[in-house]
């Protein structure tokens, strides 16, 4: 699994003890932080190893789960006429 690189914006949220889906290994990795800034992963790692920075709105996801964004690659359209 990539981790997101730092960035110099502040978290927003801070999911902690959370289980992470490592899609890439098939694993899922228990008890870890996952920082988010913006709209972006700002970090990943275990609980015990991510500091969460104050103002984060903090997330206690025990028994919950993460995994990557998910896209919507299937739509149905309704036409009521053919297309050209």
């Amino acid at each position: 699994m990539s981790r997101a690189q730092p960035t110099l914006n502040a978290p927003n949220f801070a999911f902690t003890h959370v289980n992470v889906v490592d899609v890439e290994s098939g694993h899922v990795l228990p008890n870890q932080t996952v920082l988010i800034a913006g709209n972006r992963v700002q970090a990943v790692g275990p609980s015990t190893r991510v500091c969460v920075p104050s103002g984060a709105q903090l997330v206690d996801a025990r028994g919950k789960y993460l995994i990557p964004g998910l896209w919507n690659m299937h739509v149905h359209l309704t036409m009521h006429e053919r297309p050209d």
